[in-house]
């Protein structure tokens, strides 16, 4: 099990592990349940949501695109 100083070194590739991996063991359906999460929200310009910064982003990308938001707004560390 990785630690946190091993999660920060594995961060930058993080994304391109899984799709090199997203058919086997231990990310097999890592897609498919972003897709499913992404297609249980019902997102309009009322929504608000709420993003804890946890994990690399692709949800939450997949959020920005759907209701064109400024990413000036988005990105703050």
């Amino acid at each position: 099990m990785l630690d946190k100083k091993g999660f920060d070194r594995w961060a930058g590739s993080y994304d391109e592990n899984i799709e090199e991996s997203s058919e086997g063991y231990p990310f097999e359906g890592y897609y498919d349940v972003l897709i499913f999460i992404q297609n249980s929200i019902r997102i309009d310009e009322n929504t608000t949501i709420l993003d804890l910064g946890i994990g690399t982003g692709l949800l939450h990308m997949s959020f920005i695109q759907r209701i064109n938001f400024s990413h000036s707004f988005l990105f703050y560390e």
